[in-house]
């Protein structure tokens, strides 16, 4: 479970160093991966989320094998601008498919009023990130194809936003996994049944 968290965190999560991001998609999706292996004999929809994993590992490997080749060979300003378009919306599409696979399969597992409570508030933070995340996204592709500084104001507004929306959903994940796995969203025992050895 707590492998999921960190392997979402590092998929949301951007931090460049020298043109490089010191948290590798690949390594988020290989996590995920893991720890909905972990889960599948809890709830099969985990089998799912684990399968998207392994796209998002494939794509996002693809993606970063492009960026050294073209940062070692000097690839051209018109294909990096291609490949950016088309990754961005990509990557979009795989993190927003994985999020709602993961929601899914939490979904499916025997929760007390409390866990639900707490999915339901993680759903609306994940809704949340996800819409900022696809304005500032379109906007930046619009930019990249026609550059227009009044754009800019949009894509800072949506980043900031998407940027909130993400550390709301990690704490919530943080917190739901977490509490998952301590046993505080275990339903209470069912009442025991009688069988009545008295005909009317």
């Amino acid at each position: 479970m707590r492998k999921i968290f960190f392997g979402f965190l590092f998929v949301m999560v951007r931090l460049l160093i020298g043109g490089f991001d010191i948290f590798p998609d690949p390594i988020g999706y290989g996590l995920i991966y893991l720890g909905a292996s972990e889960l599948i004999d809890r709830a099969p929809q985990f089998r799912q989320l684990k399968n998207i994993a392994v796209v998002g590992a494939l794509f996002t490997l693809a993606v970063l094998g492009f960026d050294v080749l073209a940062f070692s060979r000097g690839a051209g300003p018109a294909a990096i601008l291609v490949v950016s378009i088309l990754s961005s919306a990509a990557g979009l599409v795989i993190i927003y498919v994985c999020g709602s696979k993961l929601m899914e399969a939490f979904g499916a597992l025997p929760l007390n009023e409390e866990g639900t409570t707490a999915l339901d508030t993680m759903k609306r933070n994940w809704t949340n990130y996800f819409t900022a995340m696809a304005i500032s996204t379109g906007v930046v592709m619009y930019i990249l194809m026609n550059p227009n500084p009044s754009a800019f104001m949009i894509v800072l507004v949506a980043g900031i936003l998407s940027l909130v929306f993400a550390v709301m959903f990690l704490v919530r994940l943080h917190r739901f996994t977490r509490d998952e796995v301590n046993g505080l969203f275990t339903p209470p025992p069912a009442p025991p049944q009688y069988e009545s050895y008295y005909e009317d």
